[in-house]
């Protein structure tokens, strides 16, 4: 099946149990990730590969396959995501070292087209 196949298949099915994607098999723990945040709805954890000093990912439980696709009932859990990105990257980018960083919040929706996650 091509990565296209799959990320459709994943499109459709929003319950991430059942979801062979990479985040989904981070947030089932089948792939090891440096959590630095985790409740029922949300998991945030650093990037394995960052492209900056401060460089972390958040990511809904329930499966939104891309931004453009939600629909009014996400718009909580959305925002939830939005702020779970800004209290974690406080004490991050605080650190001696990346005093001098600034470290936007950045919405990565061509990743998600580029990659099966």
């Amino acid at each position: 099946m091509s990565e296209v196949d799959k990320a459709q298949l994943a499109a459709i099915n929003k319950d991430v149990q059942a979801n062979d994607t990479l985040f989904g098999k981070i947030i089932r723990k089948e792939i090891p990730a440096k959590i630095i945040f985790e409740d029922e709805e949300a998991l945030a954890f650093h990037d394995v590969s960052p492209q900056a000093p401060v460089h972390f990912l958040v990511i809904p439980k329930r499966r939104i396959n891309m931004l453009e696709n939600a629909v009014d009932s996400d718009a909580a859990l959305i925002g939830k995501l939005m702020v779970t990105a800004a209290k974690e990257k406080k004490p991050i980018a605080l650190r001696p070292k990346l005093k001098k960083c600034n470290a936007p919040l950045i919405f990565n929706e061509e990743f998600s087209r580029s990659r099966y996650n």
